[in-house]
């Protein structure tokens, strides 16, 4: 068994079960998996593991990171309205975030031990269905899209 097959089983697991929910609130959104372009020259990991949860606001989670190492992140997700843009079921809002797991918060390749460091984003989400939610997430490093399941 490769180390992917349990996170796979798991993710499709949580997925079903997020599909056959009945819950019609909508206000927990869990988010599988990611992809990225960073802005820099540097080979970086593209395709991230990612499996986070986001409650009223609340964001917890774990990805693989732009340096292929493990991540843990917790933090607030702002829904604004002075994002918003003229368009249909389009969702704006921010993250702040503190993140455990690069070696350093401005170049992740150093050798030093493993810290806590911030990071803020700027998410659209498209809303148009009600229990999934494509998004595009905007840092000041990459560019990423991931989609949540809603229930």
């Amino acid at each position: 068994m490769t180390t992917n097959k349990p996170y796979w089983l798991l993710a499709a697991f949580i997925l079903v079960a997020a599909i056959w929910s009945t819950n019609a609130e909508a206000q927990t959104r869990l988010y599988l998996g990611a992809a990225t372009q960073h802005f820099g020259s540097e080979h970086y990991n593209e395709r991230h593991k990612l499996l986070m949860l986001e409650h009223d606001g609340v964001v917890v989670g774990y990805f693989n990171n732009s340096y292929d190492e493990d991540t843990f992140t917790a933090g607030y997700k702002w829904r604004t309205q002075a994002l918003d843009l003229p368009v249909p079921d389009l969702e704006t809002s921010v993250i702040a975030a503190g993140t455990y797991g690069y070696r350093d918060c401005i170049k992740g390749w150093a050798q030093d031990d493993r810290r806590v460091c911030g990071m803020v984003a700027v998410q659209l989400d498209y809303t148009a269905h009600e229990r999934f939610h494509p998004s595009v997430v905007v840092t000041p490093v990459f560019v990423g899209v991931t989609a949540a399941v809603v229930f």
